[in-house]
């Protein structure tokens, strides 16, 4: 189930207006990222919970959503400010996706975020943040 959730999240979130100019991509590009495809969100998958073997219907993916900036201010806040917008925005476009997952891939589905970590400032002038995502999934009618 987390390939459907995933690609769905990557295609609802390069629509989301408040995301304009963000460039959203699946997987991550590791040491290979293109600068100028910053700022960016790339959504990774991390684990899956209850799989389907037996088609009992119900499940969990967990999906880390990485936030990058650049800011080559010499003032260090002018990044966080950069990354704080980025990781608003996002939040704030996945407030409905859960109701438009649901329906779009026919189950009923929770969303939870988990976590949000910083990256230490250790990729400056890049500043990065992680957002952990957590997703209940059941067929329609068992949630």
């Amino acid at each position: 189930m987390w390939w459907p959730i995933m690609q769905q999240l990557r295609n609802y979130l390069k629509e989301q207006p408040c995301l304009t100019g963000v460039t959203v991509i699946v997987g991550s590009p590791g040491n290979k990222m293109d600068l100028k495809q910053v700022p960016l969100v790339t959504i990774i998958r991390d684990s899956e919970e209850g799989i389907d073997l037996y088609q009992t219907g119900e499940g969990y993916c967990t999906f880390y959503l990485d936030c990058w900036v650049r800011s080559d201010d010499k003032d260090l806040a002018k990044g966080y400010t950069e990354i704080y917008k980025l990781e608003s925005n996002l939040m704030k476009a996945l407030k409905p996706w859960a109701e438009i997952l649901s329906d779009d891939i026919n189950t009923d589905c929770w969303v939870e975020i988990k976590n949000r970590l910083g990256d230490a400032d250790s990729f400056r002038p890049l500043v990065a943040s992680r957002i952990i995502l957590k997703v209940k999934w059941t067929k329609h009618g068992l949630l």
